[in-house]
């Protein structure tokens, strides 16, 4: 969830062990911070979806990257890849902004 808001403010909880585990255990799955994972559990659904959006756009780039990193000369695919990569990134965005 790192975007451009600074983050002054702390919450200190009391938990088990065996919660700490399960929400550390869930943060990692998502591969979120601890902050980033009980913010999205505890914030409305449009904002939630506005970050899981920003997790596979960023997803999206790294496949990007990869693949630019990794393709071959004259890959005959390639305009297709980015048409649809294009594509999912438009959808994506109208997704984020709720339309």
């Amino acid at each position: 969830m790192k975007n451009q808001r600074t983050r002054t403010e702390s919450l200190t909880i009391r938990l088990t062990t065996e919660e700490k585990s399960l929400i550390k255990a869930g943060a990692a799955k998502r591969k979120l911070s601890v902050t980033d994972y009980i913010l999205l559990s505890a914030l409305p659904a449009q904002t939630v979806k506005t970050e899981q959006v920003k997790i596979i756009l960023k997803t999206l780039t790294e496949v990007q990257k990869a693949v630019c990193k990794n393709a071959k000369d004259g890959c005959p695919e390639w305009e297709e890849i980015l048409d649809r990569q294009k594509m999912i990134y438009q959808l994506l965005f109208r997704l984020a902004r709720g339309a």
